[in-house]
């Protein structure tokens, strides 16, 4: 099956997915593999999957407010774009995210320095309350209530697409598809970019599909031998220059003359080396749910950063306690 990303811990959990570890082949397939989207597959020490594809939030950034601001590229950081703010007219902010879910604004959150869990995704108190997130969540509710993020982060106008094409976004957070599925004559006011850099470096959120093959299957040799053909050369590069946009997950071949001859290709393979995976554990939506949430109260003045952090770490480390 070809799984998002975020489903294959729970089925793993459910006991319906096979282990690839000992599986020909998967030793030296993994080596090749961007380690993002490949921890994807991973759940209780072993790996259920491959990942057939990924993708990343990256810049989406208008070219007449560039212009604008006297820009010849965009801005490396956070701070470069910040101070550009006064230079913005009225109805105009420097950026903006879709929503306050985490495939939204983890970018942002980790570029400032947040995260989540800790590394091996079993901790959050004093992660995801540590003062490095909580700072990270103050710096976002000031800019929210500054001006600088826009007002499309809680759902307000004007939405990140028409707001970079019009010039009132400098940028908006997009992934690859962003440029197949709008008009050319939008496309052609905005130019893609990496993302500023934070405390926490140029961050991204990992996208994507897995393969994954069910214990259920009657034929498992044959799906193993599928499986290897769509992660070699012909099927990877397919997937990314046949109209898709898909990033192959085999770095030698995202990185091959023929896959950065896509349009934008080039940026989005960069953003992907700084890009985070969602947590991979069956609880994911549940923890997603319950920060999207928490944001939304903080950025509504319903709730204080620390405070909130404070009362939810606990909660997401009964999630992550879950076996």
């Amino acid at each position: 099956m070809r799984m998002d990303i975020i489903w294959v811990p729970e089925f793993a959990k459910m006991g319906a997915l096979t282990a690839v570890d000992d599986l020909p082949g998967f030793a030296e397939m993994k080596d090749t593999l961007f380690e993002g989207p490949l921890s994807t597959n991973y759940y209780d020490g072993k790996y259920y999957g491959v990942p057939l594809n990924t993708n990343c939030l990256s810049g989406c950034w208008s070219k007449s407010l560039l212009d604008q601001l006297g820009l010849k590229e965009v801005p490396k950081t956070y701070d470069d774009v910040i101070a550009l703010k006064d230079q913005l007219k009225d109805g105009q902010y420097l950026f903006s995210t879709e929503d306050t879910n985490t495939w939204a604004t983890a970018p942002l959150f980790y570029s400032l320095g947040g995260t989540y869990t800790n590394e091996d995704y079993t901790e959050a108190s004093g992660y995801l309350n540590g003062d490095a997130s909580v700072k990270a969540l103050e710096t976002i509710v000031k800019w929210y209530d500054e001006g600088i993020l826009g007002p499309a982060t809680l759902g307000g106008k004007p939405d990140v697409s028409n707001g970079v094409f019009r010039g009132e976004y400098l940028f908006a957070y997009q992934g690859p598809w962003f440029y197949t599925n709008n008009k050319e004559e939008d496309i052609a006011k905005v130019q893609s970019g990496l993302l500023p850099a934070g405390d926490g470096g140029s961050a991204s959120v990992v996208g994507g599909e897995d393969l994954c093959m069910f214990n259920s299957g009657k034929n498992q040799e044959a799906a193993w031998v599928f499986a290897r053909f769509l992660m070699g050369e012909f099927a990877q590069t397919a997937q990314a220059v046949g109209g898709g946009h898909l990033i192959p997950t085999v770095k030698d071949i995202a990185n091959s003359e023929e896959v950065m001859s896509v349009e934008n290709m080039d940026i989005y393979v960069q953003q992907l080396e700084g890009a985070v995976s969602r947590t991979p554990h069956p609880a994911w939506e549940k923890m997603s749910d319950k920060i999207g949430k928490l944001f939304q109260s903080c950025l509504r003045h319903e709730s204080e950063p620390k405070a909130a952090l404070d009362k939810l770490a606990p909660e997401i480390d009964a999630l992550l306690a879950e076996k």
